[in-house]
């Protein structure tokens, strides 16, 4: 979907200046492709020998499925981490109060 300034530009047309014109058009591109390789001394392998992330796939897919995307279900509890005002303190009690809302 072409951005304001481009979908302006489109619809003038011929009546933009010319150094303008371009912008208004609607640019195809073929598919790249990118590969990375490296350059390893194999006499020191399996040290520095490259190895595939086994997570890498799915997450440049993204089939990954991260906590985020997973729906809560009924009843299930959460937890949090609360930071301290004391160093090193005992706990003499907990009020749930705000958490049972």
């Amino acid at each position: 979907m072409p951005c304001d300034n481009q979908a302006i530009l489109g619809i003038l047309g011929t009546e933009v200046a010319p150094v303008y014109q371009s912008g208004g058009k609607i640019i195809t591109r073929n598919l790249t492709k990118g590969t990375h390789t490296f350059d390893t001394d194999e006499s020191t392998w399996p040290i520095n020998k490259p190895v595939l992330k086994v997570e890498s796939t799915p997450q440049v897919s993204g089939e990954a499925e991260y906590i985020a995307d997973i729906e809560p279900k009924f009843g299930e509890l959460f937890g949090a981490f609360v930071g301290s005002t004391e160093g090193k303190a005992d706990i003499l009690s907990i009020d749930p109060s705000d958490a049972l809302v």
